[in-house]
């Protein structure tokens, strides 16, 4: 109740780091300011799921200057001159989340260029699928005054043209992920086209990570030999699960043919099937491949899963394999999966490493 959160800000507000409050009525809203008003050294506020106003958001803001993360109502749009006050109030921020009722605008191109200390850039409108950012000028303001080191490309329709807008910029020098928050949504709503990968990596010259999302369409497997051309990927992640979903053991092999991998992620990839395995042993990032995620991978027919065999093949020709994550659909392990995970088990953790099974 309102009253119990006076009380804990009574006791608790002077020391307290990290506050989190869900309050929607009028009176919460009044006794979380009430709270905040008695914090000294409050760090992290999280109001998702509140009903605060932008005035009494700025208030509450007013009362923790030296706030590093903060996530405000999501279902309650937050005005610009709230936002602006905000980060005069709390220039030490280094997370926000406003919300994007009301905007049309990505948080890169309304307001993220005010903080001049986040740590990521954010391109997509969580929610919307495949959103194409069009203020491409106020994204290349924040790459290049911003500290951020990463760019979130997620619910985002990624081109060329959006990559030349980071490219040269700090952000782009310092970028070594190309990716997208994983989760569910982000997986069906992100997509970059082909040349945007090439441009990414062209452009950002310390790039390593890249996740290549479900909606993406990689034209043909002759695509990875030209981005090795280009770039080698050590650590690459391929998603699935969509209608257009085109990736299949030939993709996923030609990745690992034309780059010295050394993790690699698999997930949700219905059109794969355990022959993946002969030519991930047989190409040259079986000498360096060091973590593999297998998750939900093939159409889960017993012809096409992986047993514990091909696991193992795979295990004892990869010398420097340590983690292995295979995620798939209750079987019985004895009728289709077959024996030998205690077997992978032993040569993993004779690595230093582990062999973990969710199903």
């Amino acid at each position: 109740t309102p009253q119990h959160v006076e009380a804990m800000g009574r006791v608790f507000g002077e020391g307290c780091v990290y506050l989190n409050s869900s309050g929607t009525s009028d009176r919460s809203v009044y006794a979380l300011h009430y709270f905040a008003k008695r914090t000294t050294c409050l760090r992290t506020l999280h109001l998702t799921y509140s009903a605060v106003s932008s005035d009494m958001l700025v208030a509450i803001c007013r009362e923790a200057p030296n706030l590093v993360r903060l996530l405000v109502p999501k279902y309650v749009r937050t005005s610009d001159e709230a936002i602006d006050a905000i980060a005069a109030a709390c220039p030490k921020l280094t997370t926000v989340s406003f919300s994007s009722v009301g905007t049309n605008l990505s948080p890169a191109e309304r307001y993220e260029g005010r903080f001049p200390r986040l740590d990521t850039i954010t391109l997509g409108i969580e929610g919307r699928r495949g959103y194409r950012p069009t203020r491409l000028w106020a994204i290349t303001a924040a790459a290049r005054t911003l500290n951020a080191a990463e760019l979130d490309i997620g619910c985002c329709h990624v081109t060329p043209e959006l990559v030349a807008a980071v490219v040269g910029t700090p952000l782009g020098d310092r970028l070594t992920k190309f990716c997208y928050s994983f989760d569910y949504d982000a997986q069906e709503a992100t997509t970059i086209e082909p040349e945007a990968i090439l441009a990414a990596a062209r452009g950002f010259p310390n790039l390593k990570v890249l996740n290549i999302p479900a909606a993406t369409m990689i034209p043909d497997p002759g695509f990875y030999r030209d981005l090795a051309l280009v770039r080698n990927f050590e650590d690459l992640s391929l998603g699935g699960m969509t209608e257009e979903e085109s990736t299949t053991n030939e993709y996923v092999v030609a990745a690992c043919v034309h780059n010295r991998l050394k993790r690699l992620e698999l997930r949700f990839l219905g059109r794969i099937d355990r022959g993946v395995v002969d030519g991930i042993v047989t190409s040259q990032s079986a000498a360096t491949l060091e973590k593999l995620e297998i998750t939900y991978c093939t159409d889960e027919s017993d012809a096409s899963i992986f047993r514990y065999a091909d696991l193992l093949r795979l295990v004892r020709a990869c010398p420097n394999l340590t983690l292995l994550l295979y995620q798939h659909d209750d079987h019985d392990k004895s009728g289709v999966l077959g024996s030998g995970d205690e077997e992978i088990d032993l040569i993993l953790s004779g690595r230093g490493g582990k062999f973990d099974e969710c199903y």
